[in-house]
C-alpha cells in the first residue's frame, strides 16, 4: 500500500508504508506539543477541559495516541472556550495559531482549531484546497463546544443544520456526491441561497441559536453545538453529570483530564471501543489516504 499524501517538515518527506512510522511520529510530537501548551494555558486561568473524540479513545485504549490518529480533540463547555480564546493568543507561543470558525470569509465547518505553523503538510486528504488560508496544512488540534440543551432542542437541531447547509455556499468546493437523493437537491439549493448572505452573518446566527438556553438548570443534558451535522455525534446528548468530576488518563506518559464517565462516554459513541477497528479503517484520516 502507498500513501499517496505527504507532509513536510524540514526536510520533506514523501510518505510511504515504509516511513510511515516516522511520518507519524512528526505528526505526534507536534500534536503533544499543541495537548501541552492547552494544557498549560488551562491550568493557569482554570479552565476546564476534557479528552474527547479519537484522542479520548487513545488516550482510554492506547495510554497514547491512535498509532493511526492525526489530529488532537478536545471538548469544554460554553463559558470555558469562551475564557480560552480570550486569552490563548496571548498567552501561546508563536507556533501555535488560533484559527476561529468564524475569522474567515470561507467556510469549511463551526469547529475552531489550534494549528502548529512549524509542521507544513504538502498535501491533505482535502486536496489542493487552501481552506482558511492553509487551515488544513498544518496538524490541528479541534475544540468542540457544550452547549445546554433545552425545550425545542430538536427544532434548535433543524436550525442549526439549516445554517450549516447555508454555509457550505461560501466554501470554494461542494461535494454533492456525499448527499444521496432528495438531500442532494436541498443541500445544494440551500448553498445557493447561502452564497447570497454573508458568511459572518450566518456564522452569528449558527452561535447565537447554539447557546440560546442559557439556564444551566433548563436540562440535565448538553450537546456538542458545533460539531458537522453527521450521525456520529451529531444529536447525541451528553449527562450533565459526566462534567462534574474528571480523571487523568495518560498520553505518552502525561497526564490530562477526561471525564470519569469516560468508558459510558466511549460505549455512546464508538460502541465496543476497546476492539480496534477493521484494517482498512486503521489509517490517518486527514493527511494522508491509503491506497491498495
Amino acid at each position: 500500500m502507498l500513501c499517496t499524501d505527504y507532509l513536510y517538515a524540514v526536510p520533506k518527506i514523501e510518505v510511504t508504508m515504509s516511513n510511515a512510522n516516522s511520518y507519524l511520529d512528526i505528526i505526534h510530537e507536534s500534536n503533544k506539543a499543541m495537548l501541552d501548551e492547552v494544557d498549560r494555558i488551562c491550568k493557569a486561568h482554570d479552565i476546564r477541559y476534557f479528552l474527547h473524540g479519537g484522542t479520548l479513545l487513545g488516550a482510554a485504549r492506547h495510554k497514547d495516541f491512535i498509532p493511526w490518529d492525526d489530529d488532537i480533540d478536545i471538548i469544554m463547555q460554553r463559558t470555558e472556550y469562551e475564557k480560552l480564546k480570550a486569552v490563548f493568543s496571548k498567552e501561546a507561543d508563536a507556533r501555535f495559531s488560533l484559527l476561529l470558525d468564524d475569522g474567515y470569509d470561507n467556510f469549511f465547518d463551526y469547529i475552531s482549531k489550534i494549528a502548529d505553523t512549524s509542521v507544513t503538510y504538502a498535501r491533505t486528504a482535502y486536496g489542493n484546497e487552501d481552506f482558511y488560508e492553509g487551515r488544513f496544512s498544518h496538524p490541528t488540534l479541534d475544540f468542540f463546544v457544550l452547549d445546554n440543551v433545552g425545550k425545542g432542542h430538536k427544532w434548535q437541531l433543524i436550525r442549526l443544520k439549516l445554517i450549516y447547509a447555508m454555509s457550505m455556499g461560501h466554501r470554494r468546493r461542494v461535494d454533492y456526491g456525499k448527499f444521496k437523493g432528495g438531500m442532494k437537491a436541498i443541500a445544494f439549493i440551500l448553498s445557493k441561497i447561502g452564497k447570497l448572505i454573508p458568511y459572518k452573518l450566518l456564522a452569528s446566527s449558527y452561535h447565537k441559536i447554539s447557546k440560546e438556553v442559557k439556564s444551566l438548570d433548563e436540562s440535565e443534558y448538553y450537546f456538542i453545538s458545533n460539531e458537522q451535522p453527521h450521525p456520529h455525534y451529531w444529536g447525541l446528548l451528553f449527562p450533565k453529570k459526566w462534567f462534574d468530576g474528571q480523571i487523568y488518563l495518560s498520553i505518552r506518559g502525561d497526564k490530562y483530564p477526561a471525564s470519569s464517565f469516560y468508558d459510558d462516554w466511549l460505549t455512546m459513541v464508538y460502541g465496543d471501543w476497546r476492539n480496534l477497528p477493521p484494517s482498512d479503517m486503521q489509517r490517518p484520516m486527514h493527511v494522508c489516504e491509503i491506497e491498495k
